[in-house]
This record gives structure tokens, sequence and C-alpha cells, in this order.
């Protein structure tokens, strides 16, 4: 399906230009501690690469006209879309401690704010800002896409989603995000997190950037990038509008299907009036 992209031969060149000449600089390296570190630039690059093009694909999968070009990773509908990868370290530790959990893709004691709590924590990173703020000042992105699976403390994210089933789809993520370009106070981030439970699974969220001076100069506004503003504008699977805190309780511990024939509601988009708007 990249072939059927524009200017993606010429995109494929560049990638294989590129992982090529970082190959032979690793093979040139007689210390292991050097070939070590070349070695993690590779395998992260090519994690780089691979993101960007299965997010060009998946935009393209879904009827957005997509073209790659030498400036930007790649452009849907008329507007930049830049990619960013999250290549954090190992932790053993962290695994050691929630392996149970981990192993039994199982989350007793989190919830929906829990799940909020970890996400705010990670998107408020220096290494998460650092790539926001790059792409948002320097490479003029309208949106931006971030592969979040070597991020391991997000992964109870994904854990969570799929513990209660509320999985959702790339192109109902990516159609929320949408509408956000032509915003001018803020910039749509969408959130992969590939992971392995019985299956491959792909789980998907957003958010959004504050950012000032959008159309001339924009930059990420730091002043608003903060709990108060985000917490709000966190979209993870529905939108719960109306809802009493032991409501809310009462559906996280219920799959989304349940807790809307329990309400005997229909998910709805737009009306703001409903109990419970469609997942997000």
């Amino acid at each position: 399906m990249c072939s059927q992209i524009l200017e993606s031969r010429s995109k494929l060149l560049q990638i294989k230009k590129e992982v090529l000449g970082k190959s032979q600089v690793l093979n040139s390296f007689s210390r292991a501690s050097k070939a070590s570190r070349a070695y993690e630039d590779l395998l992260n690059s090519t994690s780089d690469f691979y993101s960007e093009l299965m997010f060009g694909v998946l935009s393209h999968k879904f009827g957005h006209n997509v073209s790659f070009n030498k400036s930007n990773d790649f452009v849907i509908d008329n507007n930049i879309a830049e990619v960013k990868s999250i290549h954090d370290k190992f932790d053993k530790k962290i695994l050691d401690k929630d392996s149970s959990s981990i192993l039994k893709m199982s989350l007793p004691d989190l919830g929906y704010e829990d799940m909020l709590d970890i996400i705010y924590q990670q998107i408020t990173r220096k290494k998460w800002i650092c790539h926001l703020k790059r792409a948002i000042k320097k490479q003029k992105a309208k949106i931006i896409l971030f592969n979040g699976t070597q991020s391991q403390r997000v992964q109870a994210v994904s854990i969570f989603i799929e513990e209660k089933q509320l999985r959702n789809s790339f192109e109902r993520t990516l159609a929320k995000c949408i509408p956000f370009i032509n915003n001018d106070e803020c910039i749509p981030v969408l959130i992969i997190l590939e992971n392995i439970h019985q299956y491959h699974t792909m789980s998907f969220f957003c958010f959004l950037a504050p950012v000032l001076d959008k159309n001339n100069n924009p930059e990420l506004d730091l002043c608003n990038y903060n709990t108060s503003y985000l917490k709000n504008k966190i979209f993870l699977w529905v939108v719960l509008l109306g809802l009493s805190g032991e409501q809310v309780e009462q559906f996280m511990k219920l799959s989304c299907v349940n807790y809307v024939r329990k309400l005997k509601c229909q998910p709805c988009v737009e009306d703001r009036n409903a109990s419970i708007c469609e997942h997000r």
C-alpha cells in the first residue's frame, strides 16, 4: 500500500540510504562500547522510519490524501504531519514490580483517573516536550503522531484498554484529531501503543497540545501545558458528559457497550446533552 502514496519511492530510497549509512558506521567500530551505541542508534532510527511509514500508510488506508516529501515526515490532507518515537531504555525494575499485572493483563487497582495520571506524567516529561516543541516551532506541524510503544510506563494504558474492552481504531482516533487541525489554540497529538497480549494489538488515544500564534510563528504554550489543561484534553476512549463520580467509576467497571445498554441510550458524537458520547 505504501507504493500507492505519492513520492513513496523517493521516501523509501531516502530511508534505505540512511539505514545503510548507519550500518556502515556500526561496522567501523572495533570497541564494543562504541559499537553498542551505534547499534542502538541504528535500531532507534529504524523504529523512527517504521513509524513514519506506518502512520502514513494507515492514514492513506482510511481515505486521507497522503504524500511524502523530503522536508516533512508526510503530508495529510495538505497539512504537515510530523512523527515522533519515544525511545526509553528498558527498566527491568519496572517489569519486576509490575510483572504479575502485566503477565496477567490485569490492572485491578487502576481506574480511569489513574490512566489520566500516567499519561499526564509521561507527556510532560522533557523528552516528550522537546519533541513537541521541535515539531511545532521548527517543523510547522499541524498534527503530531507519536509511537509510544517503547515507553514502558504508558504500556499500562494499553493493558487497561484491552482489559476494559475499550480499544479504539486508528481511523476513529484520527477522525477525532482532524477537526482540531484548524483550531487556532491547539494541535492534535495522536499516540499509538503496540503490544502483545494474547495477540498483537494496536491501541490509540490522543490529546491536544496548546499553542501560541499557530498561524504565524507557532510554539508550544508551556504556560498552559499543565495538569489543569491536559487532564481535560486527553481523549482516551469516551467522552463522559454530565456523569457523577460514582457513574464514572461504574462505567469503568463495565465495557462501553454494556454501559450504553444499561443507560438505554445511543452513543452520540455531537449531542452534548447525551449522558455518554461515542468512543474517543
